[in-house]
């Protein structure tokens, strides 16, 4: 699987990348919601970290990354972090529901698989997509409900491997020994929502994905939730919407031209709501 591939640093290349796409983004470049989820903007401090990327490390340099890699969603940090020795759909995609949407998921049955198995017969190898859906979106089955609206976020960002590497087709190895077993294409076009109104829509890819929720107002909606909930340490609800609206309004903007991430931040601490708030 790693074919000789080195992670040494890496861990620690893949977290300050993140680190420095937020800041840069936000503070150094004012930027807005959309650029979070499109830019290209990297800072790719090793080796290891710029050959999954497939650009050279150029430390303490801003890189442009290539088309293929909009916003955070497709930084190897994220991307590693959701996955094990194979990728998780489930894993990738719920955090996008949760964490990018605020859309809610029960936990699963405590007598349910939390993976698929790695086994595989190989006489007929099957994807890790394939898979997870063999096992969790079978109709009449109670499964069914949760993972089909959040499996297809998961299922566009399969394009990338459980180290954040392109690929357009998946090997299939021995978890055991790491032996190559073969390889089989991988499928990343799938229906996402990506609206409180409206019909699901047909994405590609990632690079789909990343578009829709640049512009999304669950998205939008769901980021002023997160300065509240950061703020007051607390989960955000419908008695808060007052004081989230002061930065929900500046990121939504003026006739689709939205707002920058750092003028609803300050737009949000300067509002009556904040300053007057009660720990």
């Amino acid at each position: 699987f790693l074919n000789g591939f080195s992670t040494q640093n890496l861990k620690e290349a893949m977290i300050q990348e993140m680190d420095y796409f937020f800041v840069d983004e936000v503070v150094s470049k004012k930027s807005r919601f959309q650029d979070l989820m499109t830019s290209k903007n990297s800072m790719v401090l090793n080796s290891a970290l710029g050959q999954i990327y497939g650009v050279a490390a150029n430390a303490g340099v801003s890189t442009t990354l290539t088309a293929d890699r909009p916003g955070f969603l497709t930084r190897a940090a994220f991307l590693t972090k959701k996955s094990g020795f194979y990728t998780s759909p489930v894993k990738r995609g719920r955090y996008v529901l949760e964490r990018v949407l605020c859309d809610t998921i029960s936990d699963p049955p405590p007598n349910v698989p939390t993976m698929v198995s790695e086994v595989q017969n190989l006489n007929q190898l099957a994807s890790t997509r394939s898979r997870y859906e063999n096992l969790t979106q079978q109709p009449n089955t109670s499964c069914t409900a949760c993972h089909s609206r959040m499996n297809p976020y998961g299922f566009a960002l399969e394009g990338f491997d459980s180290l954040g590497r392109k690929r357009s087709v998946e090997s299939i190895f021995n978890t055991a020994t790491g032996q190559i077993l073969g390889s089989v294409p991988v499928n990343t076009t799938t229906s996402i929502k990506l609206n409180t109104i409206g019909s699901t829509t047909n994405v590609m890819d990632v690079t789909d994905v990343s578009a829709g929720l640049a512009s999304s107002d669950m998205a939008l909606m769901c980021f002023a939730k997160h300065l509240k909930s950061f703020d007051s340490r607390q989960p955000a609800s419908t008695l808060d919407s007052c004081h989230m609206n002061e930065a929900l309004n500046v990121l939504y903007g003026v006739n689709g031209n939205q707002g920058t991430v750092y003028d609803a931040i300050t737009a949000y601490v300067s509002s009556k709501a904040f300053r007057t708030w009660k720990y």
